[in-house]
């Protein structure tokens, strides 16, 4: 975040909440998608609108309720050092400017978590602890909805005084879809009203609004901005696989508009450095690879690129010709690995792909293993997790690995 967010908790809670807080934490753990799901049911009773705004499909499969947990666990678990909490709270706030969160949703919030932990409490405890831990947990939810609408704030007034900037919604329009591969498509969106767009980081994502007239509430989704900055429209490129994204393959066509808000997200390429990249994604987690390698080969003329790739065949394979032009336009300093889960009878090694299998770096250390490389990481949670251990394990430091998951946890250990 570039600075300390918080140089003394106590400057903000007693000792006597800092204290009560800290003996949740182990409770908090237990219990916490308890809370949550309770939380998220109090919630959309009392304010039913707040279904436009949050992923339904996260709420039937529990990862909201967990990424929910594990962050009010995190809070708690950090208090001595609050700094140590900066990238949660980083994520967390540029995923809520994307999903256009203002300060007086953080009420409405805490009112419900606080509903929800007095009676989880409650019949865990008993009633006087309820009272006591929701209290210290009322005045701890201050703290970090401060700590939140402060942060994102800041987030907010860079997007609209930018260049071309702007905040909330904006209206594109489709101009062009094209297949990538079986099942991934990328769409290109222009701004309705003409003018040019802002510098975006390669890496980065932006919300997608939606509300098909079948279905009862609006939905958002997060997509990673698949190619360098343009100044006349972005691309976004899906792999069919959800109620969003089939609505987008099949019935939204060129001409017609939608919302979004401007580019967020905190997984971008580190400018401030010359070192290697080291591009390591699967499957469609490919997209916010390609943003970064256009931008690392647009800006930076002899930095080293190494990008792996894991999919399951040639069917699979999204950007498969644009990797191997690349490939031969930048022999000097990129070198691209191709894992295939599954080859098809028609797949050949080393022509269509390198390696039979998942990714293991392993066996590519040579090609991976870059003094003082930055390495970049996409796609499903165990495959970055594993990848993150191997890197870990070879004393790559813990800033030099950046990932991305989608999703609404964003844990990888």
């Amino acid at each position: 975040m570039g600075h300390a967010i918080m140089n003394n908790i106590n400057q903000h809670l007693d000792d006597e909440t800092i204290t009560t807080l800290k003996s949740t934490v182990s409770f908090l753990a237990e219990n916490g998608t308890t809370i949550t799901r309770l939380f998220y049911k109090k919630l959309f009773e009392s304010h039913p609108e707040l279904k436009n705004v949050f992923n339904l499909s996260h709420q039937a499969d529990g990862d909201q309720q967990q990424a929910l947990a594990r962050a009010v666990y995190g809070f708690a678990n950090n208090l001595d050092d609050l700094d140590a909490f900066a990238g949660e709270i980083s994520r967390i706030a540029h995923k809520h400017t994307s999903l256009n969160v203002q300060p007086e949703h953080y009420p409405i919030v805490g009112e419900n978590l606080l509903s929800a932990i007095h009676e989880v409490v409650t019949k865990k405890v008993n009633v006087d602890a309820a009272d006591t831990i929701t209290d210290a947990w009322g005045k701890g939810y201050g703290v970090l909805a401060d700590l939140l609408i402060g942060f994102e704030k800041k987030l907010y007034d860079k997007s609209e005084n930018q260049v071309s900037g702007w905040k909330g919604l904006r209206e594109f329009r489709l101009i062009k879809k094209e297949e990538e591969s079986e099942g991934i498509t990328s769409f290109y969106i222009k701004p309705t009203d003409n003018k040019a767009l802002p510098v975006y980081q390669a890496g980065q994502y932006i919300s997608v609004y939606v509300k098909a007239d079948d279905w009862d509430y609006q939905q958002i989704r997060q997509y990673s901005l698949s190619d360098a900055h343009r100044d006349d429209c972005y691309r976004l490129t899906i792999k069919k696989e959800g109620l969003v994204s089939q609505y987008l393959h099949d019935q939204w066509d060129v001409g017609e508009v939608i919302n979004i808000t401007p580019p967020a997200g905190d997984f971008y390429l580190q400018e401030n450095t010359e070192n290697p990249v080291v591009l390591l994604g699967a499957g469609v987690g490919v997209t916010p690879m390609i943003s970064l390698l256009n931008s690392v080969l647009e800006k930076r003329m002899d930095q080293k690129i190494v990008f792996a790739h894991a999919v399951k065949n040639s069917k699979q394979h999204a950007f498969k010709q644009f990797i191997n032009d690349t490939t031969t336009q930048y022999s000097n300093r990129f070198e691209a690995i191709t894992f295939y889960e599954d080859p098809l009878d028609i797949d050949e090694p080393t022509k269509d792909y390198d390696h039979h299998g998942l990714m293991d770096l392993e066996i590519i250390n040579d090609a991976v293993k870059q003094q003082d490389a930055n390495y970049y990481l996409c796609g499903p949670k165990p495959f970055m997790a594993s990848l993150h251990k191997t890197l870990s394990s070879w004393g790559v430091p813990k800033n030099n690995i950046h990932y991305e998951v989608f999703g609404a946890d964003k844990s990888l250990y």
